[in-house]
């Protein structure tokens, strides 16, 4: 979501005697250089920006009165330590676990920076003010991000002074309800059995009353018959037929072409001839599919499923639901058939998957195409076969399911937002267990260019990396192969671990003396030290010689600098970035790649895209081997890019004859951190679905 940027108040006092104040019931950090080390039970929680650490914090509201609204909202942390820069806040997907999240696994942030520190006294409460987040009742989750300074406070599991969320109320007209649809369901439902299950489910649809009621499979045991959904499914959950978007299970089709399924729920259910179909909700597309019929890459299903969700998809959040899933920890296990349809719309962006089958409830972490994790680009999938019949017991607990009960009965309750979704777990009466949370939409991916394979480019590169020799988690975890080093050693090795390659700089050409930074001697020295080293993707040889308009031989100086690397390692490529088209052609030949930073957004002049296709027009006049250098940053010229300004850029290189690219910049620039990649999520999500073409 969304926020204005708070302000920071920093306090000793104990807060006021009328406020409401919630404890955390989650609270971690996460550490870079120990990117899979969990640290949930520590009493402290850190930021740093060296080596880089985040600390995440949960809170569930759930006392605000109907008749209250929330005037002010306060997050509390209270200083072990004083700091000359504390850290920044944001909101973040609140799907994550104390006892399982890592720097690998870490939500993605949902806001822009909330509040921002400054000096920090020790031993001290530091608040940051949380309001624009916090409307109500409800899950909300923060990270603590490090700008250039560091900050220790108490944890949850600290003895005294832990954190807290304060809320001031203020009775009279409450905010107003989200208007936003509600869509809620289960699968595995009517019995008719003594116990009421299914009518104990249905009540708690009567309690939400939402906009669409979906099924995930089996509603009307055993076989699906009409007789058995006017006899068991009909009492109950039939109250909500008129809402309700059913789709099928295997028990359905035990009737023979699920014909009871099909003349109990009409055209609702689409039809024999096609049981599957689509829907709008709100902004959302939803799909209901059929895991009970060919589901096959090349099905008419599948067929079907692309092709709209090309048409129909593109840009929107997208949730579907069937019955058999594709990852499941009950008996039944994983379904590997149902593999086309899920890898269908993980390429197609989509956000959320809903199955039923095992009769438990599971919340597995984000995941590709083929189920592994992937918390960049992964689907959220739900179990849900909670709607009535007998449970099953889980049979396994892997590391990628983050939230399940087998002894609890319950509906799927999901806010869809224009951007985001919350979701809730919503057990029948008498029954305790709940699980909730939100997370963000992930957006359109990115389709090939006309006449380009879907496929990923082969040199996909990123500048100004952590000065540390791992520095590039983050970035890899983003879908960057080729991560800027130095000519050490110990920066090369462990991107060779990782089967990336690193571009490497020496030191770049000075226009105030018209003399290279480094000495022929250190060339020698420091390329003949890493000279056939694996990771070695090429050496960058300069940054805008094109600035050097004082220096008459700096060419000359370029191509020679360039044959002395290429004598002593001959086999990387070497590349040089320019930005005034008019000169692209002086340096023609000076090293074997031309990259052309064409930075089209700007302060004074909005985005101005001709300026990639006067570069691209040059570079093809030229007939030369060229990369495209992408802006991600701002500074006193430039402006940060929204997320579609930074797709504009890279739909008119990928429409050229590049063969890869480059983005600029990790940490830009030095005196403002606010203009940071680094610390903006909606670009780097944006990035992460670039890379993935």
């Amino acid at each position: 979501m969304a926020a204005a940027v708070g302000v920071l108040l920093i306090s000793s006092a104990a807060p006021a005697a009328t406020a409401l104040v919630v404890s955390a019931d989650a609270d971690a950090r996460v550490v870079r250089v120990r990117p899979n080390t969990n640290f949930g039970s520590a009493p402290r929680l850190v930021s740093d920006a060296s080596p880089r650490t985040e600390s995440f914090l949960r809170f569930r509201v759930t006392r605000v009165r109907a008749s209250e609204r929330v005037a002010k909202a306060r997050l509390r942390l209270y200083a072990a330590d004083a700091s000359s820069n504390g850290p920044a806040i944001y909101t973040t997907a609140a799907t994550w676990s104390e006892k399982r999240i890592t720097w690998r696994n870490r939500p993605p942030r949902t806001s822009r920076r909330l509040a921002n520190t400054g000096s920090v006294r020790g031993r001290s409460w530091v608040e940051f003010d949380v309001t624009s987040a916090v409307r109500g009742n409800g899950t909300y989750s923060f990270v603590l991000a490090p700008t250039s300074g560091d900050l220790s406070t108490h944890s949850r599991e600290a003895r005294t002074l832990r954190p807290q969320l304060v809320l001031t109320t203020k009775k009279g007209t409450p905010l107003p309800a989200s208007s936003d649809p509600v869509l809620a369901g289960a699968g595995d439902i009517a019995t008719g059995g003594s116990a009421n299950y299914d009518e104990a489910t249905a009540k708690v649809l009567d309690s939400i009353n939402p906009t669409r009621v979906f099924t995930a499979g089996d509603s009307a045991y055993p076989d699906g018959s009409l007789s058995e959904f006017n006899a068991h499914y009909r009492p109950t959950w039939g109250r909500h037929k008129a809402k309700t978007r059913p789709s099928p299970g295997n028990h359905d089709y035990h009737t023979s072409g699920a014909s009871g399924y099909f003349a109990y729920f009409g055209a609702a259910a689409g039809s024999p001839s096609r049981p599957y179909y689509a829907y709008k909700l709100g902004s959302w597309r939803i799909y209901s599919l059929n895991s009970e019929i060919d589901s096959g890459s090349t099905s008419r299903q599948v067929t079907w499923l692309k092709n709209d969700l090309a048409a129909n998809a593109r840009g929107k959040c997208v949730l579907a639901y069937w019955h058999q899933p594709l990852k499941s920890a009950g008996p039944h296990g994983d379904e590997s058939d149902v593999q086309p349809l899920f890898s269908a719309l993980y390429n197609a962006g989509a956000d959320v998957v809903v199955n039923g089958h095992d009769h438990n409830y599971q919340r597995w972490a984000p995941l590709n195409a083929s189920g592994r994790v992937d918390q960049a680009r992964g689907i959220r999938q739900f179990v849900v076969g909670t709607g009535g019949a007998g449970l099953y017991r889980l049979t396994s607990h892997p590391s990628a399911l983050l939230a399940y009960s087998d002894k609890v009965y319950g509906v799927l309750k999901l806010v869809l937002h224009a951007s985001s979704y919350d979701f809730e777990f919503v057990p029948i009466a008498g029954q305790k267990y709940t699980d909730s949370g939100s997370g963000p939409c992930h957006g359109e991916r990115i389709a090939p260019s006309p006449g380009r394979p879907s496929s990923t480019y082969p040199v996909r590169g990123i500048i100004d990396r952590d000065s540390s020799a791992t520095g590039f988690e983050d970035l890899a975890a983003l879908g960057f192969n080729y991560i800027d080093s130095g000519p050490y050693k110990d920066q090369l090795d462990p991107l060779a671990a990782r089967g990336l390659k690193g571009f490497i700089w020496l030191g770049g050409y000075s226009e105030s003396r018209c003399a290279f930074r480094k000495s022929n001697a250190w060339i020698r020295s420091h390329v003949s030290a890493i000279a056939g080293h694996p990771a070695i993707g090429g050496y960058y040889i300069d940054d805008e010689p094109d600035d050097a308009v004082n220096c008459p031989n700096v060419v000359a100086q370029i191509k020679a600098r360039n044959q002395l690397v290429k004598s002593l390692d001959p086999g990387p490529p070497t590349f040089l970035v320019l930005y005034k088209v008019d000169w692209f052609q002086r340096f023609v030949g000076a090293t074997d790649i031309m990259v052309a930073d064409a930075y089209p957004c700007s302060r004074k002049n909005g985005c101005d895209y001709s300026v990639i296709d006067r570069a691209i027009a040059e570079l093809n006049r030229l007939d030369v081997r060229y990369w495209a250098m992408i802006q991600a940053f701002g500074d006193d010229w430039h402006r940060v890019p929204t997320p579609e300004e930074l797709h504009q850029q890279f739909l008119r290189w990928r429409a050229s004859r590049m063969k890869g690219y480059f983005v600029f910049a990790w940490h830009w620039p030095a005196n403002d951190s606010t203009l940071w990649l680094a610390n903006h999520p909606e670009l780097q999500a944006q990035l992460a679905e670039e890379n993935a073409r």
